[in-house]
This record gives C-alpha cells, sequence and structure tokens, in this order.
C-alpha cells in the first residue's frame, strides 16, 4: 500500500478471518488497522471544555482536506460520503487521519467493497 498511501488516510494493514481471544465458536472477520492512541475527533469534542484552539482546529481541518482531496483523486474516486468527528482518529501528536466508519462493521457487502478498495489501493489501482 506505499503507493497508495496518505499520512492523512488512516493506514489498514490487512485482513483477518478467524477466532477472537477465549471466543471458540464464531468466526470473525476483521481489518487490522494503526493504533490511533488519542482516540476519534469526537472524543476529544467531548473532553475539550469549549471549542479546540485556532491553530489545532485549523491544523485538523487542513489534515482532513489533504486526507479527502487524496481519496476522491484517486481513479475511480474512493468517496467517503459521511464524515464526521467519529470518523476522524487522532494520533500521539493529535494529527488527523480519515477512516471510514464501516472499517470497523464488517458485515456482508459493506465489508466485501471494502475490501475490493483495499485490494485496489494495495496494488496500486489507483
Amino acid at each position: 500500500m506505499a503507493r497508495a498511501s496518505s499520512n492523512f488516510v488512516l493506514r489498514v494493514f490487512g485482513v483477518y478471518q478467524g477466532f477472537g481471544p477465549n471466543v471458540t465458536t464464531d468466526e470473525r472477520v476483521g481489518i487490522v488497522i494503526e493504533f490511533m492512541k488519542r482516540g476519534t475527533l469526537e472524543s476529544l469534542l467531548n473532553d475539550l471544555a469549549g471549542p479546540p484552539p485556532w491553530p489545532l482546529a485549523f491544523r485538523l481541518a487542513h489534515q482532513l482536506a489533504l486526507g479527502m482531496n487524496f481519496l476522491h483523486t484517486m481513479v475511480p474516486p474512493l468517496l467517503h460520503q459521511d464524515l464526521k468527528p467519529s470518523n476522524v482518529l487522532l494520533d500521539d501528536d493529535l494529527n488527523a487521519k480519515v477512516m471510514h466508519e464501516h472499517n470497523l462493521d464488517v458485515n456482508g457487502l459493506i465489508l466485501a467493497s471494502f475490501i475490493c478498495d483495499l485490494q485496489r489501493l494495495s496494488l496500486g489501482q489507483n
């Protein structure tokens, strides 16, 4: 995925299928993503006593614009269509990365569609 990566889009390392820890009956399918220690932008906004400081708000808005631009300018475009604070993850330095809400919703066609997008990205077909 190195050829099709952006510092402002959540990295996906792969897809797994198997049993989780201490689970022996229900096989699961999941997506392995990079760990974003600071959680979501939504949780940061809830924790702050007021609006974020202007320099932070401007930096986050700029990073989100770069991430969305990266996705939307791919050929064919990968349209996010659901940008909101809960779909923005923050690293240790409060840098923003765009993610799809359904990255973690691994049911049916949504996962199949997302896996196809991942395969296209990993093969550099943009």
